[in-house]
């Protein structure tokens, strides 16, 4: 090889990293066909609940912390999970700001914001919580013997040819049911309190919703990533890490960020009635619905056809943000995220 080969060479060595880089840039800011735009939306599932654990042992189940710390829907541990099951829009996003890096990473709303900070409060004070429960159930137990009480004279001074007879022995034979598993949860919280370590803990399931053939769907299971986003999002993987052929990932963690003006035409992937009364996952589908950017990052872009976690994008097709509340949001992953939950 000559030396003005070698020297050509040489000098063109420290190009070829600036040219890789430049065409990473350039990937991130391609735009969105109609297909690729319905390709970033999909639709999980998400359900929670919560358990009180004496020693380290479930003790019973409930549904929702309520007001002034109550447990709502609580139940003994063999008599099932009490739990919250919502369905959220997310979007496929690559984790990494310049390469294609998804692995099957969804960017949802977190249903349940406020759990994490809901349970500190609940375990700073659990005896407190348990001792005011146990008294609650205490005053339900009185009013279903009560109730017990005189549905037992009623059978004992009426007949079965009276009418109406058989429908009060069946209330009769519930409201005995109630009673006893009142009791029994009594004597479980009871137990708690008396136990060395007592909490309560949240339990989180999270599952993507893909259509299947015919008017199934099918599920597959989802972990916490351990990320946390701005305005109230996270992310889920794919236990497989996988995505469908047919998904399109956006770059949430962009270098170069775009925003719409306002009057600007936009686009957003939404996945309609998603969370309303009467969804059905079955006939789940994502539609591209237009409309314009207002003032503060608002849209104009109905809900029900936009639901919140709806990626947006301008008239060319350029990723814009999340859609929340009305708002097109520049969803940001957070510097203190925990990341020993990353999988």
């Amino acid at each position: 090889m000559s030396k003005d080969k070698t020297r050509k060479i040489l000098l063109s060595l420290p190009l070829i990293p600036v040219a890789i880089a430049f065409f990473m840039l350039a990937a991130t800011l391609f735009p969105f066909s109609d297909n690729g735009m319905t390709g970033t939306a999909t639709l999980v599932e998400q359900t929670y609940g919560y358990s009180i654990e004496a020693d380290g042992k479930p003790m019973v189940y409930f549904k929702e912390i309520g007001d002034s710390l109550s447990f709502q829907e609580i139940l003994p541990m063999d008599s099932g999970k009490a739990v919250t099951t919502v369905l959220t829009e997310g979007c496929w996003v690559n984790d990494m700001p310049l390469m294609p890096s998804c692995r099957g990473r969804i960017l949802v709303p977190d249903c349940n914001p406020q759990a994490d900070s809901m349970v500190l409060i609940v375990n700073s004070r659990i005896h407190e919580c348990i001792k005011k429960e146990t008294e609650r159930q205490h005053r339900i137990l009185r009013r279903k013997a009560d109730k017990a009480a005189e549905l037992d004279y009623y059978l004992g001074t009426h007949s079965v040819q009276d009418d109406g007879f058989n429908s009060m022995a069946e209330y009769a034979v519930r409201i005995q049911a109630e009673k006893k598993k009142t009791e029994r949860l009594i004597a479980i919280l009871e137990k708690a309190l008396d136990a060395k370590h007592t909490a309560i803990k949240r339990h989180t399931t999270y599952n993507l919703i893909t259509p299947g053939t015919g008017k199934k769907t099918s599920r597959t299971a989802c972990l916490e990533t351990g990320e946390k986003y701005t305005h109230g999002f996270i992310t889920v993987q794919t236990k497989d890490r996988k995505v469908p052929s047919d998904a399109a990932a956006i770059y949430i963690n962009r270098v170069i960020r775009l925003h719409a003006a306002t009057c600007d035409t936009v686009f957003a992937a939404g996945i309609c009635g998603t969370g309303t009364r009467g969804f059905s996952p079955e006939k789940a589908r994502t539609m591209i619905s237009g409309g314009h950017a207002a003032d503060a990052g608002k849209h104009n872009m109905p809900h029900l056809l936009v639901p919140n976690g709806s990626p947006v994008f301008s008239k060319y097709g350029f990723f814009l943000g999340i859609s929340k509340d009305g708002r097109i949001l520049d969803v940001k992953k957070k510097k203190d995220t925990d990341n020993s939950k990353r999988q």
